[in-house]
């Protein structure tokens, strides 16, 4: 076992040693990397999120829904700090970037609030062209080679009833599943159901596409602290991601082959 810039590497092969009159074509070798405990004060200086909302502001989310919203917003707002930047997409039948990426000090959750007090219920349900201008929004930062945070996560809140652009439950997951291999930052999708009558598998199906996405069910508000409280305390506890562990084979000649094993993220 070793430890490399405080992350913990251990490796278990399938067998401790293999007769060399054996032929195997395949050895397993499982590499386990744990990030080390983070204490609170190690907490408070963790890197800063980037985190895009995107919320369904359609004629479905009236009433109680949309006061769930608005309220899981503003606790989300509340515990972001000054190095985390939000940004919030709307959508109904039309799609609109309500707040671009803004850092998260007094005076942009100040901004972010107001922002959010002008979105109300109204209109068809885009999913899909709200999910697509979110995560067009972490990609963009890549392009304008504006600083950035590494750790991004787009946060979609809706009852998961779509009835304009792509409805079809199969074909939403594959286009998330798509847009997400394509982007050049790892980016993690939360997704959250408000109300009895929301699409549970599609919104499950949609997070899983991620890897490291979770499906959150919100009935009531009695649901949102906690809800709330596992998705940012996930993001907040990841240590490092796109980490590629080399694995070199020993032959009789000293030489050695490599080949490459991916994880998308390792958190504490």
């Amino acid at each position: 076992q070793v430890t490399i810039k405080s992350l913990s590497i251990k490796s278990e092969p399938e067998c401790d040693s293999v007769p060399y009159t054996s032929n195997i074509d395949s050895f397993v070798c499982v590499a386990t990397i744990q990030a080390p405990q983070c204490d609170m004060d190690e907490n408070a200086k963790r890197g800063g999120i980037d985190v895009v909302a995107v919320l369904d502001s359609s004629g479905s989310m009236a009433g109680s829904k949309m006061v769930m919203v608005h309220q899981t917003m503003n606790l989300m707002i509340e515990n972001l700090k000054s190095s985390d930047r939000l940004g919030i997409v709307s959508f109904s039948s039309d799609v609109s970037v309500v707040l671009a990426l803004t850092k998260m000090d007094s005076q942009g959750k100040s901004q972010a609030k107001l922002c959010l007090s002008r979105v109300f219920a109204h209109g068809g349900t885009n999913l899909s062209g709200g999910l697509l201008r979110g995560l067009e929004i972490i990609e963009e930062r890549e392009e304008r080679g504006e600083m950035k945070n590494e750790i991004a996560s787009v946060l979609l809140l809706t009852d998961g009833l779509p009835s304009t652009g792509v409805t079809k439950r199969e074909d939403l997951v594959s286009l998330t599943n798509a847009r997400l291999r394509e982007m050049k930052s790892p980016t993690t999708l939360y997704t959250f159901g408000f109300g009895s009558d929301h699409d549970p598998r599609l919104l499950t199906e949609m997070a899983e596409t991620s890897g490291t996405g979770t499906y959150y069910f919100i009935e009531t508000a009695d649901s949102i602290p906690l809800a709330f409280a596992d998705c940012l305390g996930g993001l907040m506890s990841v240590f490092a991601q796109s980490i590629t562990v080399a694995i070199s084979i020993a032959k009789e000649e000293d030489e050695g082959q490599s080949s490459s094993v991916s994880s998308s993220s390792v958190s504490s």
